[in-house]
């Protein structure tokens, strides 16, 4: 640097932040002349704070276990924050059955920017994930990024097993006594209703007076709401030789499911 014609020589000196700080600092700067004449001159300069952190997503919204990315532009009172300066990430709220999902906890900034990964939760009920940043003793403004349900998976109906009647066939001889039979009924949901295709011939033989005739007028051709798997056909005596059905219905099942016996009367 050469002196002008006035015996005067000048610079600028330019001071930029490295780091943000809370304390002053001072910078010497020396002049020296060819004569190893020198002066020093202090500049003392104020702290760097952050005044402000402008905080923002993209996208604004996300699916269910998506991902946000979340910028915070630190200002300082010297312009954007240096490099390296610290910006801490967190979940303030979440409206999402108390899943909040994950954020990056800290990140540096390039440029006066710090950025952070927000990851949803899996969730089928969708909701809103609030997130902030700090830096420097500063919370930036709060954003909050909605969260879209996940559908649930589609689980086929669990089919029934199918209605088994056990015996499904059997033959009786029925001379001069009557016969009862023990039919056990599996499968279906339950709730089963049998019927006769000849009440007369095969029957639900009810207690009263429970003599095995079919003839009574407590004896029917039906057997309701069969929850116990089980039922009892009776089969008068003197039956004449030929073939009687029982139907089953599991009503249990919006379309019941079916079943039969067939009861093959033989001659003595």
């Amino acid at each position: 640097m050469h002196t002008d014609s006035n015996g005067q020589a000048s610079i600028l000196a330019r001071v930029s932040a490295s780091i943000v700080r809370a304390i002053n600092t001072v910078v010497n700067i020396t002049a020296k002349a060819d004569n190893n004449t020198f002066n020093v001159v202090s500049l003392f300069l104020e702290p760097v704070t952050v005044t402000s952190i402008d905080l923002s997503a993209l996208p604004t919204t996300i699916p269910s276990a998506g991902t946000s990315t979340i910028s915070a532009v630190v200002n300082t009172n010297g312009g954007l924050a240096p490099d390296g300066t610290n910006v801490n990430f967190v979940v303030v709220s979440a409206g999402l059955g108390g899943l909040a999902g994950n954020i990056t906890p800290f990140s540096s900034t390039t440029g006066g920017i710090a950025k952070a990964t927000l990851t949803a939760p899996a969730t089928f009920s969708g909701g809103t994930i609030t997130v902030r940043a700090s830096a420097g003793g500063i919370n930036s403004n709060d954003v909050p990024v909605t969260v879209t349900a996940a559908t649930p998976p589609t689980v086929p109906p669990v089919e029934p097993d199918p209605v088994v009647a056990i015996p499904s066939a059997f033959t009786v001889n029925t001379s001069l006594l009557p016969k009862v039979v023990t039919i056990q009924i599996k499968g279906g949901l339950g709730g089963y209703v049998v019927t006769s295709s000849n009440p007369l011939q095969a029957c639900n033989d009810l207690p009263l007076p429970g003599n095995n005739d079919c003839s009574d007028f407590t004896d029917s051709g039906i057997w309701s709401n069969v929850l116990t798997g089980q039922i009892t056909v009776t089969i008068p005596a003197g039956v004449p030789a030929g073939s009687i059905t029982l139907n089953i219905a599991d009503l249990g099942e919006a379309t019941p499911k079916t079943a039969t016996v067939t009861i093959t009367v033989v001659a003595p």
